[in-house]
C-alpha cells in the first residue's frame, strides 16, 4: 500500500522558508565574525612582528655602533703601532743602506746577497716560488751589430745589419720559463712534455705576457703590461714598471750573441749549446744540460722558441737605441729554434714570427726585468 505524507499547510510552508532564511542569515553572521576575529588576530599579529623587527633593528644599529666604535678603535691602535715600527725602522733602513753602499764600495759584499738591488754587471737573484727556483743575471748595457752580413745567402727579414745600442742594463732569466715555475704561478700545467725542469711550452704569447704580469703582483712588483679589461689583445707597454717582462728582440740577440761571433749562443756546434732535430729525440729536454755562453745563459738555441716583445717588422737602415720593435706587423716575434727544427734555424740572427693568440709545443718564453 501507499502510505500518504501529510501536506503542511500553506501558511506553514511560509513560516519554514522564513525560518530556513533566518538560519542561513545567522550562519553568515557568524561566519563574518568569525572571519573578523581572526583578521584581528592577523592584524594584532602582524604588530606584534612590526614591533619586534623595529625592535630588532635597533638592536642591530646599536651593536653595529658599538663594533663600528671598537673597529675603529682597534684601526686606530694598529696604525699607531705601525707608525710606531715604522719610526723606529726607518732609521735602521737608512743605516742599512749606507752601509751597503761603504761594503759596495769596498768590494766587501757579494753583489747576490743584495738580490735585485745589485748594481754590478754580471751579478745574480733568484725567483722563488714554493719549490721552483729561477737565476736571473744583470747583464751590462752595451752596443752590438744586430742581424746577418748582407750577401746571398742572408735572409731579407735578417737585414740590413745595423748597430744597436742598449743603454740600460736588465735582469735576464738563465734559463727559460720552467714549467714547475709557470705551474707555481699560474697553477696550470699546459706542456705537451710534462717534466718539471723542461721548459714550459704550449703558451700563447697572451699567456706569456699574463704570467709575467701575474708573478711580478706575487712578487709585491709593478706590473709591466697593462691589458684592457674589455679586450685582451689590447696590451700596452709601461716601460718604467720594475715587474717581470718579455725581453725585446734587440735584448735577446745581444744577449745570446754575448760580444761573440759565434753562430750560435757560446758555439759554432750546435749540438753543444742547443737541442734540436739532430739529437733532441722529438721532444723537448730539461733545461741546463747543454753549455751557456760567455754569460752564462743556457738553452738560448734550440729546446723551445722564446716569444719576445715585438711584432715581426723590417729591420731599421741605421743605429737605434733601445728598440722595441714596429707598432703592428704580421706576428709575433720568438727567436732561438726549437726541438723540432735543423741547425740553420738555431743561428742568433733567425727570426720567427707566429700570431700572438696561437699555441705550439716549440715555443716557450724567458723572463727580463729593469734595474729600478
Amino acid at each position: 500500500f501507499i502510505t500518504s505524507i501529510p501536506i503542511p499547510p500553506i501558511g506553514s510552508q511560509i513560516e519554514l522558508v522564513r525560518m530556513g532564511r533566518i538560519i542561513r542569515a545567522l550562519r553568515i553572521l557568524r561566519f563574518t565574525s568569525a572571519l573578523l576575529s581572526i583578521r584581528n588576530r592577523f592584524k594584532i599579529l602582524d604588530d606584534q612582528i612590526n614591533d619586534g623587527r623595529k625592535k630588532l633593528e635597533k638592536l642591530e644599529r646599536q651593536k653595529m655602533d658599538e663594533f663600528s666604535k671598537e673597529k675603529l678603535k682597534a684601526e686606530q691602535a694598529f696604525f699607531n703601532q705601525q707608525e710606531k715600527l715604522y719610526n723606529e725602522i726607518e732609521p735602521l733602513e737608512t743605516e742599512r743602506e749606507e752601509l751597503e753602499a761603504k761594503l759596495l764600495e769596498l768590494g766587501e759584499i757579494h753583489p747576490k746577497l743584495l738580490g735585485f738591488r745589485a748594481k754590478k754587471p754580471f751579478s745574480r737573484s733568484d725567483i722563488k716560488v714554493g719549490n721552483a727556483v729561477l737565476e736571473m743575471i744583470l747583464l751590462p748595457r752595451g752596443t752590438y751589430m744586430r742581424g746577418s752580413v748582407e750577401g746571398e745567402n742572408a735572409p731579407e727579414e735578417e737585414v740590413p745589419r745595423h748597430r744597436v745600442v742598449l743603454k740600460n742594463p736588465f735582469w735576464i732569466g738563465t734559463i727559460p720559463v720552467t714549467q714547475e715555475l709557470y705551474r707555481a704561478v699560474t697553477g696550470k700545467t699546459p706542456s705537451r712534455f710534462p717534466d718539471p725542469r723542461r721548459p714550459v711550452e704550449t703558451v700563447s704569447w697572451y699567456d706569456a705576457i699574463r704570467f709575467c704580469n701575474a708573478l711580478s703582483k706575487r712578487e709585491g712588483l709593478a706590473p709591466v703590461y697593462s691589458i684592457d679589461s674589455e679586450d685582451e689583445t689590447n696590451i700596452s707597454w709601461t716601460k718604467a714598471a720594475n715587474g717581470y717582462r718579455l725581453l725585446t728582440e734587440a735584448e735577446w740577440e745581444y744577449a745570446a750573441k754575448a760580444n761573440s761571433s759565434y753562430t750560435y749562443a757560446g758555439s759554432d756546434d750546435p749540438l753543444e749549446v742547443a737541442w734540436f732535430v739532430d739529437n733532441s729525440q722529438e721532444c723537448t729536454q730539461p733545461v741546463q744540460q747543454k753549455e751557456a755562453n760567455a754569460w752564462g745563459l743556457f738553452d738560448m738555441n734550440g729546446n723551445v722558441w722564446e716569444w719576445c716583445w715585438d711584432w715581426m717588422g723590417d729591420y731599421p737602415s741605421g743605429s737605434v737605441s733601445d728598440p722595441t720593435g714596429v707598432e703592428e706587423g704580421s706576428g709575433r716575434i720568438f727567436r732561438g729554434g726549437s726541438w723540432l727544427v735543423d741547425q740553420a734555424r738555431l743561428r742568433n740572427t733567425f727570426r720567427g714570427k707566429e700570431r700572438p693568440s696561437n699555441q705550439f709545443d716549440g715555443i716557450g718564453f724567458r723572463l727580463a726585468r729593469n734595474t729600478s
